[in-house]
């Protein structure tokens, strides 16, 4: 009979469980890791070369790529090498926006992380533990949008990438700078929406918690009271959302006396 070998294959950077930015070259028998040698690199794609011939502005997005988990974080990387290399002193203020938003991103990175790590090695609780309190500082970033810009070929940049239509073109990035468009009132203003134009029908939900309106592409139609600004997804949201909570609820219950 003859003797079966080991073979050797590729996990990543493809598979979904790689994310893209993780490769493994497997040396298996059967079912069975033999030996597993990480290919790191995947996730850098060119993007120091990239940033040699952008503005630090127009690298900025690129940074969120780096880890998305951490996108606030890395932002703040680029703007403080750059202000160092200016000599550029930031108001107090700004200071503390950025430690108060990157925390919290560190925070929702980690539980994402051990919480998931947890589940993969057997350990369900971790997961629902983690992803409940991750889902409060989501709630944070949610409520509001405008950071989401879409940028066209051209150079044309647009509020967002669900708004890529004229009313919403801010400029171009080769004729404005970048952080000036960003900043500008309409930029601003489109942030804000998403709150502000929430009618008192969705306001008053009990499951706007975990949807806050949708996007706002998407709010078109009357609410019950013939208030205009309602998700047309709304129904859906609320038979889900309405659906799960018992469960939830009873899930939620056993983990607080440990009996899951």
């Amino acid at each position: 009979m003859a003797e079966i070998q080991s073979y050797t294959m590729n996990f990543g950077p493809q598979h979904p469980a790689a994310h893209g930015v993780l490769r493994l070259v497997l040396e298996l028998d059967g079912e069975t890791v033999i030996k597993a040698k990480p290919l790191i690199g995947y996730l850098h794609t060119g993007m120091e070369k990239q940033a040699e011939y952008k503005t630090y502005t127009q690298s900025i997005p690129q940074t969120d790529r780096m880890d998305y988990l951490s996108a606030h974080i890395n932002n703040e990387a680029v703007c403080l090498t750059v202000e160092k290399a200016l000599e550029l002193e930031v108001t107090d203020r700004v200071k503390v926006i950025r430690t108060i938003v990157g925390e919290l991103t560190r925070l929702a990175s980690h539980m994402l992380w051990w919480g998931v790590m947890g589940m993969d090695l057997g350990a369900l609780t971790t997961y629902f533990y983690a992803f409940r309190d991750r889902e409060l500082i989501n709630d944070i970033f949610e409520e509001t949008c405008g950071l989401g810009l879409a940028l066209e070929h051209n150079g044309d940049l647009y509020s967002c990438d669900h708004y890529v239509e004229p009313k919403h073109r801010l400029g171009n990035i080769i004729r404005t700078d970048m952080i000036d468009l960003v900043r500008s009132p309409n930029q601003q203003q489109f942030g804000r929406a998403k709150l502000k134009t929430l009618p008192e029908f969705c306001r008053e939900c009990d499951v706007r918690f975990a949807c806050n309106g949708g996007c706002p592409k998407n709010r078109i139609r009357q609410a019950p009271d013939g208030e205009y600004g309602l998700n047309y997804l709304c129904e859906g949201y609320k038979a889900f959302f309405c659906h799960i909570d018992g469960p939830m609820r009873r899930m939620a219950d056993a983990l607080r006396r440990r009996k899951v």
